[in-house]
């Protein structure tokens, strides 16, 4: 039996695989060398970051352009009906995207990797983080505040 090269397990060289060193290692290991291959990629191309701040954005804005029919026409004006549709769309983008960024909180699994994964995610976007966080949670705030508004109005 031989050890793997990484973690020091005793596996089977038959059915052990090889590391891009040429090193022997254990099924885990190679997962997990693989996982943060991907993980350094995804880094290093940047897009991952961008996506989630432009996304983010787009919940700001559509929590912007919700308030707006309120903020320039004035509550008694503005088709409430339509305009607590349109409020739905911001909330539900917004509720999508905070449980994309925070999938591993949110499930619970309590898996050590996925909380890992989670934590890299935010470390890869840096401030942008907390600045999407912001935008979200301030475009989630003024869809809701506009459906508070007119959806009373929508009901009736």
């Amino acid at each position: 039996m031989s050890k793997c090269s990484a973690c020091g397990a005793a596996i089977d060289p038959s059915i052990a695989t090889y590391d891009n060193a040429g090193n022997l290692v254990c099924a885990k290991c190679a997962e997990r060398q693989q996982l943060a291959e991907g993980m350094a990629r995804t880094t290093a191309s940047g897009v991952g970051t961008l996506v989630g701040a432009v996304s983010a954005l787009g919940v700001f804005g559509l929590g912007l352009l919700s308030v707006m029919p309120v903020l320039s026409e004035g509550r008694e004006r503005v088709d409430s009906a339509r305009l607590a549709r349109l409020c739905i769309i911001p909330i539900v983008a917004g509720v999508t995207w905070l449980l994309m960024i925070e999938r591993a909180a949110v499930r619970g699994t309590g898996n050590w990797q996925d909380l890992n994964r989670a934590t890299s995610r935010r470390v890869r976007m840096g401030n942008g983080y907390i600045m999407s966080v912001i935008a979200v949670a301030i475009g989630l705030l003024l869809a809701v505040a506009t459906l508070v508004v007119v959806g009373s109005d929508a009901v009736k």
